[in-house]
């Protein structure tokens, strides 16, 4: 019997500058990777880290993230409202690059005393995520959603935030 496997339904951002989809990217090689979930699709149409309908608030996140993470799970996009991630570790240990976050949504995300060196938030929202105590050394935030972020005790020396942050773009674009 040939069962055919439905692919997520996420795809990150940055493929419009390459006008691509799921069914061109054959010659694209390496490069797709970035650019589209290779999970398996649930009844929604997103594997379980692309669907913003599935609760992950839970305490069991944290370890599966982690475990993910640490797998080479693609993480571009991935969306997290809620999530409690106190502590987490999600530094790429024995890595020159961070795990990637780009485009990531991390709404009110419980980061305190997480460890997040060198990660790259490129792109992510992270708005009214509590990052208190959390090591943030090395991040890339730039064009990060960062209103209202709960700073108080975090560490981030040596973050790339970019020549203005994103609340700043989108408001002159908005007065255009």
């Amino acid at each position: 019997m040939n069962e055919h496997k439905h692919l997520c339904q996420y795809s990150d951002p940055k493929k419009k500058d390459h006008g691509l989809d799921h069914k061109n990217i054959t010659n694209l090689g390496s490069d797709s990777a970035a650019l589209f979930c290779p999970n398996e699709a649930n009844g929604s149409g997103f594997c379980y880290w692309h669907d913003k309908t599935i609760n992950k608030s839970g305490s069991d996140v944290k370890t599966e993230l982690e475990h993910y993470a640490q797998n080479g799970g693609f993480l571009h996009g991935i969306v997290l409202t809620r999530a409690n991630l106190r502590e987490i570790d999600l530094v790429n240990h024995k890595q020159k690059v961070g795990y990637d976050f780009s485009y990531a949504d991390f709404y009110h995300a419980d980061f305190q005393g997480a460890h997040l060196f060198n990660i790259n938030f490129n792109n992510a929202s992270l708005m009214k995520a509590d990052m208190r105590n959390a090591n943030v050394n090395c991040a890339n935030l730039e064009n990060a959603n960062l209103l209202g972020v709960k700073w108080t005790g975090c560490k981030f020396e040596n973050i790339k935030i970019g020549k203005k942050l994103s609340q700043e773009i989108e408001a002159k674009i908005s007065i255009k």
